[in-house]
């Protein structure tokens, strides 16, 4: 289990009693896998103490099923795919929902479409938006739409 407040992140194992003390001045703070994903105003983000680029808020972070990276969406609603060594790779601005289906397929929502990425293939699986959120169950794909 995770908190903010105040600007402290705190993590709990749920079989002990004390929490760990991750962060202090956090703006923002996730799982990215079984790991803790943590921005701040003035300084880099940083998964697992590695540091990353500096991320403007956090809207979405979804973690690849092994661990070793996650999509990050920003308050700006700029993506970048994040690697637990601090690489980071651009997936562009636009980006409202993302989900991974395999280690290595994730889908993207935007203002406009749902797109499957599939290593270097792209595929716009609907053209409706925005896409708020996006759940993956197995093969099955659900996705929530703001227009209803």
């Amino acid at each position: 289990m995770t908190a903010a407040a105040e600007g402290v992140v705190l993590v709990w194992n749920l079989d002990a009693i004390e929490p760990e003390h991750v962060a202090d001045a956090a703006t923002g703070a996730a799982f990215a896998g079984n790991q803790v994903l943590v921005t701040y105003v003035d300084a880099p983000a940083e998964w697992n103490k590695t540091p990353l680029v500096p991320i403007a808020g956090l809207t979405a972070v979804a973690a690849a099923p092994d661990g070793t990276h996650a999509i990050v969406v920003d308050g700006t609603h700029h993506a970048r795919l994040m690697s637990a060594t601090g690489d980071a790779t651009d997936l562009g601005d636009d980006i409202t929902a993302a989900a991974y289906l395999t280690d290595r397929r994730y889908l993207l929502g935007t203002s406009s479409e749902l797109r499957l990425h599939d290593g270097d293939r792209e595929t716009t699986l609907v053209r409706r938006g925005p896409v708020t959120w996006i759940s993956v169950a197995g093969p099955h794909i659900a996705a929530g739409f703001g227009d209803g």
